[in-house]
């Protein structure tokens, strides 16, 4: 995972996310005034006990001094939805009979997705009235998945750092924008599906390859953790390899299968070093004295400035929204230190 850094979570939270929790919460409050308001009628409850269970979450989420407070949720970081969580497991959890055995709705990983019992159906069908997820990429809305992309302006995925992640609007026309994936999964934490830091533009193969896997904070990067990923990727005999300097930068890559997806791109990797390798300092002196005897506007260029531009080096701080930036920048600068200190 390459992970958002940090003035880039600084520009998101000071430009993106007041838009969008103001459009969100008004969402939501409508979804669960509309989800209370249909329990008995479209979401038909044939059990007391759970028709109870949905009056009181539902009552809860629009109580502002309750845990669960709808707002408290959609602007909730990932520590804090996890918190948010633990208080769903203990204050407001429902229990079901599976196979005559009591089993709760909440568990340690998620939602029980116990197959083909109607209470559990039902009580997360309330759940997603609650929190309409579907509005939000519908098209229909006024601020939807599209604004809320174009205003993230991320071009290349965050979690592989390959593909490209465009947005495109045309007038009233919404033609791309990238897969939108739920750090904790939809499917398992229906109540988090429009918290803003559990939505991430992402390309369509991570968001398949990392499907409705639980994330533990406590072994997997998240894209707002401004952290150094301790990835480090490698050229060594004449193989691409990756090198981890953390037990969670492994458990990450393995999520994503980083590794396989970055075996597609040995052949590029091997091109860089090729190129990096046929040139040698005297090529790069020859070539400063060339360009800066000719410049005119009379500004010398450095030496770091001429190496980047033969190379195409790419600095740390540019990787985020260069394609494939994390794997350039990693060989290039190994083989520029040996060859240049």
């Amino acid at each position: 995972m390459y992970i958002i850094p940090r003035e880039e979570i600084n520009r998101i939270e000071l430009e993106v996310k007041p838009d969008y929790l103001i459009a969100i919460n008004k969402l939501v409050k409508q979804g669960i005034e509309s989800a209370l308001g249909e329990i008995g009628i479209t979401v038909q409850i044939n059990n007391d006990e759970l028709q109870n269970w949905c009056r009181q979450i539902g009552s809860s989420f629009l109580d502002s001094e309750s845990d669960i407070y709808y707002e408290k949720i959609t602007e909730a970081s990932p520590c804090q939805l996890m918190e948010i969580y633990d208080k769903l497991k203990r204050n407001y959890n429902f229990a079901v009979n599976i196979r005559g055995k009591r089993e709760n709705v909440f568990k340690d990983d998620g939602w029980n997705r116990a197959r083909r019992v109607e209470e559990l159906a039902t009580a997360k069908k309330f759940l997603e009235k609650c929190f309409p997820y579907n509005r939000f990429v519908s098209k229909e809305e006024e601020y939807d998945a599209y604004e809320y992309c174009k205003q993230m302006d991320i071009t290349v995925c965050v979690y592989c750092n390959a593909q490209l992640t465009h947005t495109v609007i045309r007038g009233k026309q919404k033609k791309i924008r990238p897969q939108i994936d739920h750090f904790f999964p939809q499917s398992r934490f229906p109540m988090f599906a429009l918290a803003f830091y559990n939505i991430v533009p992402a390309c369509q193969n991570c968001n398949y390859i990392k499907g409705n896997k639980y994330c533990d904070l406590s072994k997997i990067y998240h894209p707002y953790d401004d952290r150094q990923s301790e990835l480090r990727f490698v050229w060594n005999s004449r193989k691409l390899q990756i090198r981890y300097n953390k037990v969670v930068a492994r458990c990450t890559a393995e999520l994503f299968h980083t590794e396989d997806i970055y075996n597609m791109y040995e052949g590029i990797a091997e091109k860089i070093v090729e190129k990096a390798q046929s040139y040698n300092k005297q090529y790069i002196e020859d070539v400063m004295e060339i360009m800066n005897k000719h410049r005119l506007d009379g500004e010398k260029l450095s030496k770091d400035e001429i190496i980047r531009n033969i190379y195409d080096y790419v600095p740390r701080e540019e990787c985020f929204g260069t394609p494939l930036g994390e794997l350039r920048h990693d060989i290039l600068d190994d083989i520029l230190r040996k060859a240049y200190c």
